[in-house]
């Protein structure tokens, strides 16, 4: 994905000069000698030292830029406007942040496709009152930056965690549907447990004590709609044994979560 993720951004059209900054947390894979093609510079950080937060802080400490560009290294640009579309809306002064749309692969699995469709949509309002923020495909004003830096300590939601924080001071984020990047997971059953247990619990670390999310109602209603996409778009059945299996390993991943908020919490 590294290779195609920066044909990407070196493709995009734009009227100053950029630098890409690649930061690697120990990958043995052949990342670095694909990213070596191109004029990178690279960061390491020590897998056992890696969090989303930190790698970022690596990452706009040495870019030099006042707009810093964020985009995760298996998601890829759809169109070569993707950075222009993001930095035309730092028309106001306390815009801090502007984040893009998101689409799946082709070959995305129907659950997560699914979800991906329905919530990445064209309303702006509709967006940011969901996300806050994500740095998927995004960028953010340096100097901001500079003065509130993403927390290192979160195994995830760290994009979250900021605009909370950036939104305190007076900032605003903006999303921009028109900047989209591919950006989709076909994740196995553990890799979707994890998931969900890192979410749920950096939403009660960062929230309190409260848990902003009605879990039965939630799995509900997703179950659902999983049943009515796989049979409207006449996918396998099986699907629909998953979406079950995903639900009972939401409330496993929250159970465990809230678990551990309330033991670190005595």
């Amino acid at each position: 994905m590294i290779g195609r993720c920066l044909t990407a951004v070196y493709n995009q059209k734009v009227a100053y000069p950029i630098e890409v900054i690649i930061v690697d947390s120990g990958s043995n894979d052949k990342t670095l000698e694909i990213a070596a093609n191109f004029p990178v510079k690279t960061i390491s950080l020590e897998q056992e030292r890696f969090s989303y937060g930190r790698s970022l802080n690596l990452g706009c400490e040495a870019a030099e830029g006042k707009y810093i560009v964020l985009l995760s290294a298996h998601a890829i640009p759809q169109h070569s406007s993707w950075i222009e579309n993001l930095i035309e809306n730092f028309d106001n002064p306390k815009i801090a942040g502007v984040f893009g749309k998101q689409i799946p692969f082709e070959d995305c699995n129907p659950l997560s496709k699914r979800q991906i469709l329905a919530h990445w949509n064209d309303k702006r309002k509709d967006l940011i009152a969901k996300y806050g923020f994500t740095v998927s495909g995004a960028v953010i004003l340096k100097d901001v930056w500079q003065k509130t830096k993403f927390n290192e300590e979160l195994i995830a939601s760290e994009d979250y965690d900021w605009a909370a924080r950036i939104k305190a001071q007076g900032y605003i984020t903006v999303y921009e549907p028109r900047a989209i990047i591919y950006h989709s997971h076909n994740e196995d059953f553990q890799q979707t447990y994890n998931r969900y247990f890192r979410e749920i619990y950096t939403t009660l670390l960062i929230n309190g004590e409260k848990l902003n999310l009605n879990l039965l109602t939630l799995g509900a209603y997703h179950f659902f709609c999983d049943i009515v996409y796989i049979i409207r778009n006449k996918h396998n059945p099986i699907w629909i044994a998953k979406s079950a299996a995903n639900n009972v390993l939401l409330f496993l991943a929250a159970g465990r979560a809230i678990l551990k908020r309330l033991l670190k919490a005595s």
